[in-house]
């Protein structure tokens, strides 16, 4: 039986049941279903669940051509660079900010030269990995009713993972419905598709007006296919769980990335070609994990500890359908 230094966070068998389901389920009903839990009471849990963590419409970014960015920066931009989601401060060696943003493959090198000299480094996520209930780094136990970390699973995992390789850059973008529909998950991952573009138009009225037997073809056909599923990333209001980062240099520094991503208090993992980062808030106790996923791929933790300030510094995040004209990326100040 595994230790209580193993559990990351309590549920109940009801809550873990439908947390799995939700992972990879399109609407509450169906997650309800898959979990053998009543609607109501699944979308009970669910809207609680809102007020404690973030809830993650996860994408293949490669398949829409955008490529994940985390950009480390010594002074605040003075325009927040397009393409950007979030600028939030990170607390460590050296003071820094951390911008997250997804940008098309043939205006990387343009963006981070928006950076200038503040630019200290960049992590592209050519392989982007987030936690999910059936990682192999995690386990429920039914008898304590907790989620726990398994570093054997975590392990395996980082061996299965091979190194990340460059994009081939490329000009082709979703169109103006595939991305109202996509941002509108992105922000909700249970927004009815049709409530997801009546909210673009009313911040964009470029976005044109679709019947609903389209809206379907467009969900069926081009939204469905690129969704990994859905991600949910658990907060906690404590000291002891700050907000971290994990800069992993070195050969293995990709299996260490996805050995840590699959257990329990981690949220997602950039792999770039030579580093990748791990974004997460485990509790101290699981510390110890990192130290032993370092010692088994023999990577560098960059920077030692750092933590993030979980406050976002952007005010408003990227409306993606206004980067996209005639089905290809456009640069947009």
């Amino acid at each position: 039986m595994k230790s209580s230094a193993d559990v990351v966070f309590e549920l109940t068998k009801r809550e873990w049941a439908l947390l799995d389901a939700v992972a990879g389920a399109w609407t509450i009903r169906e997650a309800a279903r898959r979990a053998g839990v009543p609607y109501t009471s699944a979308r009970k849990i669910i809207l609680e669940w809102k007020t404690r963590a973030r809830m993650v419409f996860h994408l293949d970014f490669k398949a829409i051509n955008l490529l994940p960015v985390f950009s480390f920066v010594s002074d605040l931009p003075p325009k927040t660079p397009p393409f950007t989601f979030s600028i939030r401060r990170v607390l460590g060696e050296k003071p820094l900010y951390l911008l997250f943003s997804l940008v098309p493959t043939p205006f990387v090198d343009k963006f981070l030269k928006t950076l200038g000299q503040s630019l200290e480094l960049s992590v592209r996520g050519y392989a982007f990995l987030r936690w999910f209930p059936s990682s192999l780094g995690t386990k429920y136990d039914e008898e304590k009713e907790a989620v726990m970390y398994d570093i054997e699973g975590a392990i395996i995992t980082g061996l299965s993972q091979g190194p990340a390789e460059e994009w081939e850059v490329r000009e082709t973008a979703p169109d103006k419905i595939d991305l109202a529909v996509i941002q509108g998950r992105m922000r909700d991952i249970f927004v009815r598709p049709g409530d997801a573009v009546d909210k673009a138009r009313e911040e964009d009225p470029t976005v044109p007006s679709v019947s609903r037997q389209l809206l379907s073809y467009h969900v069926n056909r081009h939204v469905m296919p690129v969704w990994r599923g859905n991600s949910i990333h658990f907060f906690y209001e404590s000291e002891d769980s700050p907000l971290m980062l994990f800069l992993f240099e070195g050969e293995k520094a990709h299996s260490a990335a996805a050995a840590l991503v699959s257990m329990p208090g981690f949220y997602e993992a950039a792999i770039d070609t030579d580093k990748s980062l791990v974004i997460g808030q485990p509790p101290y106790r699981q510390l110890k994990a990192v130290d032993e996923i370092v010692e088994k791929f023999a990577v560098k933790l960059r920077g030692g500890t750092m933590m993030l300030d979980p406050k976002n510094l952007v005010e408003k995040e990227p409306r993606l359908w206004r980067y996209s004209e005639n089905n290809k990326w456009v640069w947009v100040e």
